[in-house]
């Protein structure tokens, strides 16, 4: 996922000079890989507290 921003930030130079909806695709990007980084821990404790299973 962190590929996309890394390839833009590097064909377009400086970030404070990307147009709007680029800039905004990127933090979007960086939010979603953010929100995974503390979803998928708390789905692992969840799977090894035996959750879900009847």
């Amino acid at each position: 996922m962190s590929i996309c921003p890394a390839i833009t930030v590097i064909k377009l130079g400086s970030f404070s000079s990307y147009p709007v909806n680029i800039h905004k695709r990127i933090v979007t990007i960086i939010r979603v890989e953010l929100m995974g980084l503390v979803v998928l821990p708390l789905l692992a404790i969840v799977m090894s507290q035996g959750y879900g299973l009847s």
